[in-house]
């Protein structure tokens, strides 16, 4: 009989003290995978689990929580997607806070999951409170070992052991045979009331637990991480006039850093300081089933010179979340997923969510564009640092003009590098020339983004004086402008200027990628926008723009880097065939007849690693 696999499920959110001890454990028990989710952390455990997940032990996925939805619900969703949950026979999920004790002589996962069925979906496994430690700043904080091992009067809501990623939603779990394991659930301090009953069944995977747990710490980095952990957890739990974070901040000082992560060698030309690049500077953007467009628009941002790029989604269902994952580990990008308010726009909580997140919190230049949207600079080398220099800047934003593109007669969609397929523009008087998209600086300075400009000024000095002004790229000052009162998304007609800077706006692409639009709300307004009139003011073919080729072979050269990142190629034929399937389904052909799915299907077949 075929061995069964096991994967351990934890969902967590500020844990990062208790993290190792739970790691340690499930690897004691003998799970084959590990997987993390974390979601809206404030501590440094994600930098804890990205580090541990580069090292092999386990796998992490982060998210953010909508607080109008059932957080078990969003993370179920996630947890079935996952392909280690997908491929394992066997799924636990509990906190970090429980321990699985098996009865078993050896007291592995196998020789529970050997006694059980998998075509009953879930057992249901009995649990058990335990008061928890005296006292939770020592080190090391382990529940097992610190804990009082007395059971507490109330019993604790039972565990369940899945088979199946489907069964994770099963409503009537069956009972594990008698006597065959069960959770023990740790209180993070003493409980009030005890029954006075020890246990120690925990206590016989002490040795195992321990060399586990020697082989975590011994990972470069995890000792100091764990300890800026401890002093996170320890600050938040302080009384205002102690500071119990001290200790384990002094100890992360003396302990030795992780080292850099690994890149294969192709990613190594993502340059963490770009040629004419500027310090510090990010550009973001939102995305959802987006894939053939990624790494064209990331390409492109890295060969203008930003130092970050960010990349906020939302319930992608092709393969770019992938992709992206692939990208972030080589360093080309950040990627965010996002959990949209339900009766939102998208892009209002995914606008937030990028605001919120540090790297934009640390950012002196900031861009926020849309991935069909490609800043053109008019300077010698068409960078950043040429177009904003290097000195402290003497305005708060800068506002570059739309350049809208048309279809140039394109009616079919092929995987071709978007700016080279469009060189048809609107020309002068194009009246949606006179929406503009915005340089920010300091964006921590304003309260929310917005797409076109921020919102809600909240930097030094009142708005309006000294450098608190926004301007067109040509340096004129748009009169009345004001984040709290005004914040303008577009300028009147005759002050539409391209002569420094453009937005060029692939909205439209062939009439195929329109079609495949309409009908669908827009994720910035929440409603159907791509109308017969929106192509006609959109649709612009008056005049030939080929100010994007200016520099055609230094963009070569980045594109040639980010599509030879290991694995890369492949997700982008899957993201292709993703797109091409959903046009197809959209109009009710069969995809499977489209030459174009099956190009890119056999393609990403072909690249599968040996």
């Amino acid at each position: 009989m075929p061995r069964q696999t096991s994967v351990s499920i934890a969902l967590t959110q500020d844990d990062g003290p208790f993290l190792l001890q739970w790691i340690a454990w499930q690897k004691a028990l003998g799970f084959d995978e590990i997987l993390v989710l974390h979601h809206d952390c404030t501590d440094r455990s994600p930098q804890l689990l990205r580090l541990l997940e580069r090292e092999g032990v386990l796998s992490q996925k982060s998210f953010t929580a909508d607080p109008d939805r059932a957080l078990t619900g969003q993370a179920v969703r996630r947890i079935a997607k996952h392909p280690i949950v997908q491929t394992a026979h066997w799924a636990l999920l509990s906190d970090i806070a429980q321990r699985l004790v098996i009865f078993a002589e050896a007291g592995q996962i196998e020789d529970l999951t050997a006694r059980l069925d998998t075509g009953q979906g879930a057992y249901q496994i009995p649990t058990q409170g335990f008061a928890g430690p005296q006292a939770l700043w020592d080190e090391p904080v382990f529940h097992h070992e610190t804990a009082l091992l007395q059971a507490a009067e109330t019993p604790v809501v039972p565990a369940c052991l899945f088979s199946t990623a489907a069964a994770l939603s099963a409503s009537d779990p069956a009972p594990l045979p008698p006597d065959s394991a069960r959770i023990n659930t740790y209180a993070r301090g003493p409980a009030p009331q005890t029954t006075g009953a020890h246990d120690s069944d925990a206590r016989r995977y002490d040795t195992r637990f321990q060399t586990e747990l020697d082989k975590l710490l011994a990972i470069a980095g995890v000792a100091r991480l764990h300890a800026l952990c401890c002093a996170d957890f320890a600050a938040h739990h302080s009384a205002p006039d102690e500071d119990r974070a001290a200790p384990f901040r002094k100890r992360a000082k003396s302990l030795p850093k992780h080292a850099p992560a690994a890149r294969p060698a192709a990613a190594q030309a993502a340059p963490s300081a770009p040629v004419g690049g500027v310090q510090d500077s990010l550009v973001m953007t939102c995305t959802r089933n987006e894939g053939p467009f990624i790494l064209e628009w990331v390409a492109w941002q890295k060969m203008l010179g930003f130092d970050d790029v960010l990349i906020c989604y939302n319930d992608c269902t092709d393969h770019s979340p992938e992709l992206m994952a692939r990208l972030q580990e080589a360093g080309w990008l950040t990627a965010l997923e996002v959990t949209p308010t339900v009766g939102k726009p998208p892009k209002l909580s995914l606008h937030k969510a990028g605001h919120a997140h540090p790297l934009t919190q640390k950012a002196g230049w900031f861009f926020l564009c849309d991935i069909d949207e490609f800043l053109v600079l008019h300077t010698e080398d068409g960078t950043l640092a040429s177009f904003l220099g290097e000195e402290t800047p003497n305005v708060a934003g800068i506002a570059i003009h739309w350049k809208v593109f048309g279809d140039s007669g394109l009616t079919r969609w092929e995987d071709q590098l978007t700016h080279r397929m469009f060189t048809q523009a609107g020309g002068p008087g194009t009246r949606v020339n006179h929406f503009f998209k915005s340089f920010i600086y300091q964006p921590r300075r304003f309260k929310r983004l917005g797409a076109h400009s921020p919102k809600g000024w909240q930097g030094e000095g009142p708005w309006n004086e000294g450098v608190n002004r926004w301007i067109r790229s040509n340096g004129a000052r748009i009169s009345g402008y004001n984040p709290d009162t005004n914040p303008k998304s577009l300028t009147h007609e005759q002050y539409i200027t391209h002569d420094t800077a453009q937005v060029n706006h692939y909205v439209i692409r062939t009439r195929e990628n329109y079609a495949f639009k309409q009908g669908r709300a827009s994720a910035s307004a929440g409603v159907d926008r791509y109308t017969d009139d929106f192509l006609r003011r959109h649709n612009r073919n008056d005049e030939v723009n080929t100010d994007a080729l200016a520099q055609k072979e230094r963009f070569d050269a980045v594109y040639a880097q980010i599509r030879a990142v290991p694995d890369v190629e492949r997700l982008h034929h899957l993201c292709c065939a993703d797109y091409v399937q959903a046009m197809c389904e959209k109009r009710g052909d069969d995809f499977r007849a489209d030459e174009r799915w099956q190009h890119h299907m056999a393609q990403a077949a072909a690249l599968l690693p040996a």
